[in-house]
């Protein structure tokens, strides 16, 4: 029974290979340290509950490092996904706390859309992110709602980073999660910070192998 459990990671991860392992294993403590010292400055800067910061931060870095070392191997991929990770974090606490998001983040996420990509996808990313990003904008122009311009950067920067399908997919999914919890919350009159439901949808096709 116990060996036909370890069956299933072999065909990901070869299990016998120590030195993938180890690889693995240093990229997931380094992420849990800068998990740490990312959401304890978050703390600093924005005056939020350093504990729960630390526990979210902590928490969400975990499940994206093992299962990013699992299904994408110890590769720029998975790195790249763990730093995404972390600066989403980051974002949300800044739109939690301020309602708004510094010019930095954005600029962070344009940057990390070249780290491990060939020059030529730059063309189609710029079209990505025009496009979801004006989606995002003429979804505030038409509904009238609190959409901020921090919002829509962050759909653009993250649709160039990552492309047409897991930038619409990311965007999509984050919109359902804010209907759907503040529909519960029944929050309607009240604005609500975006970006997290953002992070959450885009933190989650991070994980997918397209």
């Amino acid at each position: 029974m116990i060996s036909a459990v370890f069956l299933i990671p072999e065909i990901i991860l070869d299990l016998d290979d120590r030195s993938s392992l180890m690889t693995a294993a240093v990229m997931i403590t380094l992420s849990v340290i800068a998990a740490i010292v990312t959401s304890a400055y978050a703390s600093v800067i924005y005056k939020s509950n350093k504990k729960k910061a630390t526990a979210v931060f902590v928490l969400v870095t975990i499940v994206v490092a093992v299962y990013s070392n699992l299904f994408f191997g110890a590769t720029v991929s998975a790195l790249k996904n763990i730093i995404l990770s972390l600066i989403l974090l980051f974002a949300s606490v800044a739109d939690i706390k301020t309602r708004e998001c510094p010019d930095c983040i954005h600029l962070m996420i344009f940057i990390m859309a070249f780290i491990g990509n060939d020059i030529s996808i730059i063309p189609g990313r710029f079209f990505a992110s025009l496009f979801v990003g004006g989606v995002m904008l003429l979804t505030f122009l038409l509904t009238k709602s609190k959409i901020g311009g921090a919002d829509i950067k962050i759909v653009a920067a993250m649709s160039f980073a990552l492309g047409m399908v897991k930038g619409t997919a990311g965007m999509f999914i984050g919109v359902l999660f804010a209907v759907i919890i503040n529909a519960i919350k029944k929050n309607r009159k009240e604005g609500f910070p975006m970006i997290p439901y953002l992070a959450a949808g885009y933190i989650a096709v991070l994980q997918i192998q397209i």
